[in-house]
């Protein structure tokens, strides 16, 4: 992407960070993160949405319930042993 279309980008983003937010929470770690590298407005835009910790926060319940399992998992072994 140009210079100029990245300024575009973060104008419209900064203009309307509600419609900007409600696009980037819906992409996966991975592109949001390689959109965080495409331009340091972008990242800025990024780090002011706090979209990593909502999408931490997000995943707690998914991390608990592995978590969770694998405990399980290594008391039965321990009980077999």
């Amino acid at each position: 992407a140009t210079e100029e279309q990245d300024d575009f980008l973060v104008q419209i983003a900064g203009v309307e960070m509600d419609i900007f937010y409600t696009i980037v929470q819906y992409l996966d770690c991975l592109s949001l993160y390689r959109l965080e590298q495409t331009c340091s407005r972008l990242a800025e835009l990024i780090r002011l949405t706090n979209i990593w910790n909502k999408k931490y926060e997000a995943a707690i319940p998914k991390i608990q319930s592995v978590e969770k399992s694998q405990l399980g998992l290594s008391n039965e072994n321990s009980l077999l042993n």
